[in-house]
């Protein structure tokens, strides 16, 4: 696992500071694929990297004003870990009839 340096001016945001800086609400930031992750603090506690934040928030202007723009990278909904606001099965598991999810 390779480790990466923060600077010194990054810091964590909790989700009540989220949803002041974004206007959207917890339901809107969970659902929405573009949306950065938030980063795993213990098994009950979770926080956004304010520069993500920032950074998706700087993105959707640039959208909005035609001006070219590179998102940050981020899962999809299909491969996120359940904990961290996927829904479902992964669609590589079986469900209990041992037909694969993607299967009809």
């Amino acid at each position: 696992m390779s480790a990466s340096v923060l600077p010194n001016t990054e810091r964590f945001i909790r989700l009540p500071q989220v949803r002041d800086i974004t206007g959207r609400s917890k339901t809107q930031l969970y659902d929405d694929v573009t949306f950065p992750r938030p980063v795993k603090l213990s098994h009950r506690e979770s926080a956004w990297l304010e520069s993500e934040v920032r950074a998706w928030m700087q993105a959707r202007v640039d959208a909005a004003r035609g001006e070219p723009h590179e998102p940050p990278p981020h899962p999809t909904k299909a491969t996120r870990p359940l904990d961290a606001g996927g829904a479902g099965m992964p669609p590589h598991t079986t469900d209990k009839t041992g037909k694969g999810c993607d299967s009809k």
